[in-house]
C-alpha cells in the first residue's frame, strides 16, 4: 500500500503507465515479474580467493521525498501493513525492506514495483544519465521484457547483414559491394583479398567489436558516408592523401606533400575530420575520387 504525505493513497493510471513503459510490458500478454538483485557495485572483493562476494543482506528505505511540479516535495512510504497515527504522527510497521536474495515482483503488487523504480536506492538505467542516485545503490531491477525485445532485434540485425555479405544469390551483396565496405569498416586490405577471405575477414571483424553490427548497420544505412569513407581510405592506401605532421590532410604530387585539404577538427579523429569536410565540399570529394583507381559507384 502507498501512502502520500502520510494518506493512503490508490496508485493511478498514469502510474501504472509509468511502470508498464518502464518495463517494456505489453498490455496485451500478462507481463513477466521484474526481477530485484543487487547491484555488482554492492559486492566484495574476496582477493584470497579471486571472487567477488554479495552482501548477506541490506535494508531498502520504504520511505523516500520526490519532488512534483505543482506540488513540490512529497513523501512517498510503501508499507504491505496498514500504517497508525501514534502522536498525530503515521507510524508504519517497517521503515525497510529486508533484501537477502533475488526476489521478484510482479504486475499484482504494482505500487510496490512503482516505489522500487522511483527509489533512489535503484541504480541507473543507461538511458538515466541524470537521475538522483544514491553514492551506494542497493538494488537493480531486470526488465526481462525489454531485455527479449533487444535480443529479438540484435538476432534480426546480425541474420540481415549475415546475409548481405554471405546469403544466397537473393539476399548477399556483390563481392565488389562487399569489399568496398570492408574497406570502410577498416580492413585496409580488403580489395587484395579473394571472395572467401574477404567474406570471412569482414564477419570476424564485425563479431570481434562489442558493437559490430551497430556501426555496420549505420554504414549499410548512409549510403553518401560509406561512399566518402571508402575514397578516404582508398586514397590514402593508394599513397594519393596523408596526414602531416602539423595535422592536416594533404594531397600527394610525385611523393610530396602537395595542396592542403583541411584541418584535424575539434573532438574528432583524422579521418573523421577529413569525412566531415568532405560532406560539406563535394567538389573537394570530387577531386579526391577522381584521384582514386576504380572508386565503385554505389549498387542499388
Amino acid at each position: 500500500m502507498l501512502y502520500k504525505d502520510d494518506v493512503p493513497f490508490k496508485i493511478t493510471e498514469k502510474m501504472v503507465n509509468e511502470v508498464y513503459h518502464f518495463m517494456g510490458w505489453s498490455t496485451k500478454k500478462k507481463p513477466r515479474p521484474a526481477v530485484i538483485k543487487f547491484p555488482e557495485s554492492i559486492y566484495r572483493q574476496d582477493r584470497a580467493n579471486n571472487r567477488k562476494i554479495r552482501p548477506l543482506r541490506v535494508n531498502i528505505p520504504l520511505e523516500m521525498t520526490i519532488f512534483i511540479e505543482d506540488e513540490g516535495s512529497v513523501k512517498w512510504n510503501y508499507s504491505e501493513s496498514p500504517g497508525r497515527e501514534v502522536d498525530k504522527q503515521m507510524v508504519y510497521p517497517r521503515k525497510s525492506k529486508p533484501m537477502t536474495g533475488t526476489f521478484s515482483v510482479g504486475v499484482e503488487k504494482i505500487d510496490l514495483l512503482w516505489f522500487l523504480i522511483k527509489s533512489k536506492y535503484r541504480t541507473n538505467m543507461p538511458d538515466e544519465p541524470y537521475r538522483a542516485q544514491a553514492s551506494k545503490p542497493l538494488f537493480k531491477i531486470e526488465m526481462k521484457e525489454k531485455e527479449a525485445e533487444a535480443k529479438l532485434a540484435k538476432d534480426k540485425l546480425q541474420t540481415q547483414i549475415k546475409a548481405y555479405i554471405n546469403g544466397d544469390v537473393n539476399t548477399a551483396w556483390t563481392i565488389e559491394k562487399i569489399r568496398k565496405y570492408a574497406l570502410a569498416f577498416g580492413i585496409e586490405d580488403a580489395e587484395e583479398m579473394g571472395p572467401n577471405e574477404v567474406r570471412m575477414t569482414l564477419l570476424g571483424r564485425i563479431n570481434g567489436e562489442p558493437d559490430g553490427y551497430e556501426r555496420f548497420e549505420k554504414l549499410a544505412n548512409s549510403n553518401e558516408e560509406t561512399e566518402i569513407i571508402y575514397i578516404v581510405k582508398k586514397a590514402i592506401n593508394e599513397g594519393k592523401i596523408k596526414f602531416t605532421k602539423t595535422r592536416k590532410w594533404v594531397f600527394v604530387e610525385k611523393g610530396k606533400e602537395a595542396q592542403e585539404i583541411c584541418g584535424l577538427r575539434i573532438r574528432l579523429t583524422a579521418e573523421e575530420s577529413l569525412v566531415e569536410f568532405l560532406k560539406e565540399d563535394n567538389v573537394m570529394k570530387g577531386e579526391i575520387a577522381n584521384l582514386v583507381e576504380d572508386v565503385a559507384n554505389e549498387e542499388k
